[in-house]
């Protein structure tokens, strides 16, 4: 039985359907990421499985129990759930152990047993030695860390998380995906993560869910969806991609406007070009290997610390590559690119890839 399944859901707000259809079984101990733009439906569909929103059509279950169905819905507080919001949702007058403590005083719980889960809680996330300090004087990781102990106090079979991370600086954001990634690991709670940016979800995911327009687009592990995306816009959303419109025939596609190149793709007729800026090799001399060898121009060179990011002009079209370690390239400089025939996905222009047989 898995953790968490996801049948058919729908939700409408009146005329409009910000869930179509939605199908998604998440194992034990999984962690899912629903990713996507603003708009797509992850959000909605986080509320539902959380039961602040009453499903339109489907069902919900969590174990072997159904907590939403058409016409019938669990409350919150009946599902077993711990959920973590953008904005923290903690009591600015309490302690942080108050506010550990806040839900299992509502479900009446012995004082000793009380005071250990906020202890465990506490110690998990690094707290241990705050819980007599009001969250006021706490900073936003602090804070966000408080509101991650009391969910996990409540000892829930499923973890949410809203955008958690999105109200705190960049630094302090990419160290706790990190730890948010670690805690649900050796908890092994079935955990549903909600996010926009794509490199969140790829830190932390088992798997993600790319969301678009109420349905969704494509799922599978970081790696599939960022090496084999199945559609165009999986492609642009997830990662950087150098994107063009051509014709394909017979093992070689030709850029719309620019070069003709060797891939190991089998479409034919229109497609959409992609590869990744990364995949694009550089050198000073004439590969060796003509395959896919173009000469190219340095036309913006930008340096980023571990990376040199490059724009080149090549027989027409802008190709970006990134350079690692960065290796400074003047602009209007020449040099060679190659990219390898296997590093070209081949999409059927305006339609998703077809599964391998």
């Amino acid at each position: 039985m898995s953790g968490l399944s996801i049948r058919k859901l729908y939700k409408a707000y009146g005329a409009v359907t910000a869930v179509k259809g939605v199908d998604l079984e998440i194992g034990e101990g999984e962690l899912v990421v629903l990713l996507g733009p603003s708009g797509c439906g992850k959000t909605t569909t986080l509320r539902c499985i959380a039961g602040l929103e009453d499903i339109t059509d489907g069902s919900i279950s969590i174990g072997d129990r159904v907590v939403s169905e058409k016409g019938r819905s669990l409350p919150p507080e009946q599902r077993e759930i711990g959920m973590v919001f953008q904005s923290y949702a903690i009591w600015p007058h309490m302690t942080v152990a108050e506010n550990v403590a806040f839900g299992l005083k509502l479900k009446n719980l012995p004082k000793p047993e009380i005071e250990s889960r906020v202890r465990s809680a506490l110690e998990l996330v690094g707290l241990t030695g705050y819980s007599s300090r009001h969250v006021s004087q706490l900073s936003g990781g602090q804070q966000q860390r408080v509101a991650l102990a009391r969910a996990m106090a409540l000892e829930p079979r499923i973890l949410l998380f809203d955008e958690p991370l999105s109200n705190l600086d960049a630094k302090l954001r990419e160290k706790m995906r990190f730890e948010l990634r670690q805690i649900q690991q050796r908890l092994g709670i079935t955990s549903v993560y909600v996010t926009h940016d794509q490199q969140e979800a790829m830190v932390i995911a088992d798997r993600i869910v790319l969301m678009r327009n109420g349905v969704i687009e494509q799922m599978g592990a970081p790696e599939d969806l960022y090496h084999r995306p199945k559609t165009l816009f999986a492609a642009e959303f997830v990662g950087l991609a150098n994107i063009y419109s051509g014709e394909a025939r017979g093992g070689e596609v030709r850029i719309a406007n620019g070069p003709v190149l060797k891939s190991s793709g089998a479409a034919s007729g229109a497609v959409d070009i992609v590869f990744r800026p990364e995949q694009v090799r550089v050198s000073s001399e004439q590969p060796a290997d003509a395959t896919n060898a173009l000469r190219a121009t340095v036309k913006e060179s930008y340096f980023l610390g571990n990376i040199e990011d490059l724009i080149l002009t090549v027989e027409g079209i802008d190709i970006r590559t990134q350079l690692s370690p960065a290796e400074h390239r003047a602009s209007g400089s020449s040099l060679w690119i190659s990219i390898p025939p296997e590093a070209i996905i081949l999409l059927p222009r305006g339609g998703q890839m077809e599964e391998a047989a």
